[in-house]
């Protein structure tokens, strides 16, 4: 190095700070990315973030330049903001950080509703949310139209009013279950099985593209090599299980809860008025607790064989001793 020049910084530009190959790696990744504080950060914020890795992507050997700290907290907020592949910013409702807010009065309402119309307005509500955040947190790279949107509500709504009025009337009805308790007691798990039914829809029939033309698929070095239709499917199968596994925490422990209070305890008797916070407390700790461990359970920049995907890739990949190819799976 030449007398008086100043030697340029080394950053770690990794995808995160923790290890993204390991699960718990995954969660300390989501709980930073998913954290509810990160709704507050303004545009300019943002904007100063993607300045400091932008600076750190390409140091100029400056006095002024980021460390790595600035570098990783730069990242996160970026990482709760910005959609991956689209870069555009994810409407604050929508991203992940806000589901704990935007969650619990959904779940509230679809646990405590009873008659028909009140279940079909919460399935409805949920719904309508679930499509704007899989729409938000989707994978990009193949096109959706809003024909596939309105398809995809469709489907998910009736498919959770369906099983959810028809579990009801079931449960109300049918002759075989005579004790009032179980019959209440079955009613509170309807609401946890039409949303796993309408996830499934919800999520495949809006991204059925990725079923019928693939998503990119890129090797290390970040170069789209061709679009898989297996590392589609991938992908929206690990979304919807990792989806389904978010809703149970919150959905079934809190019912069980409130019936083994009710039937061993005489807390809600002389204590009537606490029974609603401490339901909506304990909706508020399964769901912000079990986000970061749900949502961490696969990577969302995904890897998957080159021996197992489409011939097609495979031939073009001939001779370059890659071994693996990433995708975004979408959150």
């Amino acid at each position: 190095m030449a007398e008086g020049q100043v030697k340029k910084p080394t950053y770690l530009l990794s995808a995160s700070q923790h290890d993204l190959n390991t699960y718990w790696g995954r969660v300390k990744h989501f709980a930073n990315v998913t954290d509810i504080r990160t709704l507050f950060t303004t545009t300019k914020r943002l904007e100063e973030a993607q300045n400091v890795l932008k600076r750190a992507e390409q140091p100029d050997g400056s006095p002024n330049l980021p460390s790595q700290e600035e570098v990783w907290e730069a990242k996160r907020i970026r990482d709760s903001m910005v959609h991956p592949d689209t870069g555009s910013i994810i409407p604050a409702p929508f991203r992940f950080s806000a589901f704990l807010p935007s969650n619990l009065g959904i779940v509230v309402g679809m646990l405590t509703a009873k008659s028909i119309p009140s279940i079909v307005l919460w399935q409805t509500v949920n719904q309508t949310y679930n499509v704007c955040v899989n729409y938000s947190n989707r994978n990009a790279s193949s096109e959706t139209s809003n024909k596939q949107l309105g398809i995809s509500f469709a489907g998910a709504l009736a498919s959770s009013v369906g099983t959810a009025v028809g579990l009801n009337q079931w449960i109300t009805h049918t002759k075989s279950i005579t004790n009032p308790i179980m019959r209440q007691r079955l009613n509170s798990f309807v609401p946890f099985v039409a949303v796993g039914v309408a996830n499934m829809f919800n999520i495949t029939l809006m991204r059925i593209t990725e079923l019928q033309q693939g998503i990119d698929v890129k090797d290390e070095d970040g170069n789209v090599v061709g679009k898989s239709v297996i590392a589609g499917q991938r992908a929206i199968s690990q979304t919807i299980f990792s989806r389904i596994m978010l809703i149970t925490p919150g959905m079934v422990f809190p019912p069980i809860i409130m019936n083994l209070m009710e039937s061993k305890t005489q807390l809600f008797v002389k204590r009537p008025w606490i029974k609603t916070p401490f339901y909506v407390g304990m909706l508020a700790f399964f769901i912000g607790a079990f986000l970061p461990l749900c949502i961490g359970l696969f990577p969302q920049q995904s890897k998957i064989s080159v021996d197992s995907v489409e011939p097609s890739i495979r031939d073009k990949l001939k001779g370059t001793n890659k071994k693996f190819l990433y995708y975004n799976k979408g959150l």
